[in-house]
């Protein structure tokens, strides 16, 4: 059982510029649904980060 670990190429794929304002659209719409919730989870990772 052997494992193919060849290292391929990126491929760079174009997309309409509307994706990035469709993507954070989306993203507002995360925050929106639920934001305490992302509130904390925001400072619970500067609690950790800011320390190191």
């Amino acid at each position: 059982m052997t494992e193919d670990l060849s290292i391929k190429p990126l491929e760079i794929r174009q997309v309409p510029v509307g994706n990035a304002w469709a993507w954070i659209v989306s993203g507002f719409k995360l925050f929106k649904a639920n934001p305490v919730m992302w509130i904390i989870i925001l400072l619970i990772y500067l609690a950790i980060i800011i320390p190191i």
